[in-house]
């Protein structure tokens, strides 16, 4: 019982990991990273995989997403002095 579940959590892992080259060429180009995800997407739109114009595609929904799902956290704490520490 213990040997399947020792085995699948190490295969788990190492389904995970990426190489070294891989999360480098992530690092340079974050167009790569977010293609799996967004690529489709913007090739339907009508861009050509892999042009300038299909990674500005990516680039934008990524922002969009990451802006839709933390921006109504962004101004929640607004930095204005509404308190007189001097009084």
């Amino acid at each position: 019982m213990r040997t399947p579940i020792v085995l699948l959590a190490a295969m788990a892992l190492l389904a995970a990991c990426s190489t070294a080259d891989q999360r480098a060429a992530y690092d340079a180009d974050p167009a790569l990273a977010m293609a799996p995800q967004y690529g489709p997407g913007c090739e339907k739109a009508g861009y050509a995989k892999g042009s300038e114009q299909w990674r500005a595609c990516i680039l934008k929904s990524g922002r969009r997403d990451n802006l839709a799902q933390w921006g109504q956290f962004w101004d929640r704490y607004p930095q204005q002095q509404s308190w007189n520490l001097t009084r």
